[in-house]
């Protein structure tokens, strides 16, 4: 089968839980949230960065931004007090969540919008010892939009399959954005093909962690042919964007791909570090992360 008589197929993959696992290992993938930075290390954002498309009002015809913000329990009473940044040419209205609760902080701009790189600074001071405070970077695209600001490439290249039944310790995918965008999700192709345009062959899926920059992905399943094989993936922005990225996976056996199998500064081969098993998963970190993957039907 070719590439001529292969129906175009897409895997959605959606994201409906966050499921934290506190072991890593072979088995289902849980959902995990990345991390997020913030002014304090106690405390953090989502998103870590927030973009206003001037090509975009809400239903009162303004624009309007939200972040969601993360803290410890607050012991005592507090307050918070956010800074107004003024990101339209009209009034702004900002609504904060109550300290003890955390929440989400909003704003809404009326009239045009001002493109340029701003700041979002929140305090939060208690009558105790408590403060924390966030800084959170909010862009204004050019009146043109946010869209084409945003791109994504994949590393490393290729990525690296170990064929089975000799899986050892996978490279896997990494999404790169040019810049710190919001993705909402990821689009992939469920055939891998080779120059020729036949699929890999054996039993696998793509699965990814919740789309973002420094996301990893990969497959899951068997790989029984050795070679090269190539597909596409698609990442969505946050305002309906489309970036796509071709990538490259190698599926490799220890006879074909000897130069992967020794650490040429230790001389350690591969195969002493880990066994996988039959079934290579996104181990990453402490933990594993578990996808919901959901056919996308025509």
């Amino acid at each position: 089968m070719n590439s001529t008589t292969l129906a175009r197929r897409w895997l959605t993959l959606a994201f409906v839980s966050a499921i934290v696992m506190g072991t890593a290992g072979i088995g289902t993938l849980a959902l995990v949230t990345p991390a997020l930075a913030a002014t304090s290390p106690e405390v953090s954002s989502t998103p870590s960065h927030i973009w206003v498309d001037p090509t975009m009002r809400n239903a009162n015809n303004k624009y309007e931004w939200s972040a969601a913000l993360h803290m410890p329990p607050i012991t005592s009473y507090a307050v918070m007090n956010p800074n107004l940044v003024q990101f339209t040419t009209g009034a702004i209205h900002c609504q904060a969540p109550t300290a003890e609760d955390g929440g989400v902080i909003s704003c809404e701009g009326a009239g045009d919008a001002i493109p340029g790189a701003y700041n979002v600074h929140i305090e939060l001071v208690s009558v105790g010892d408590q403060s924390y405070t966030w800084d959170i970077p909010l862009t204004v695209c050019p009146l043109t939009g946010c869209s084409d600001l945003f791109s994504l490439t994949v590393s490393p290249t290729p990525i690296v399959v170990w064929a089975n039944p000799n899986i050892y310790d996978q490279t896997y995918g990494q999404y790169d954005f040019n810049v710190d965008w919001n993705a909402t999700e990821v689009r992939m192709e469920d055939n891998l093909l080779d120059a020729q345009g036949n699929p890999a062959p054996g039993i696998h899926d793509p699965v990814s962690e919740i789309p973002g920059n420094g996301s990893q992905f990969g497959y899951r399943g068997t790989f029984t042919q050795p070679g090269y094989y190539y597909s596409t993936i698609t990442m969505i922005d946050e305002f309906g964007g489309e970036h796509e990225a071709p990538f490259t996976v190698r599926v490799c056996t220890p006879e074909l791909c000897r130069d992967l199998l020794e650490l040429p500064s230790t001389g350690l081969k591969f195969e002493s570090v880990a066994t996988a098993g039959a079934i290579a998963v996104l181990a990453l970190g402490a933990g594993c992360v578990v996808l919901v993957v959901r056919r996308r039907r025509s």
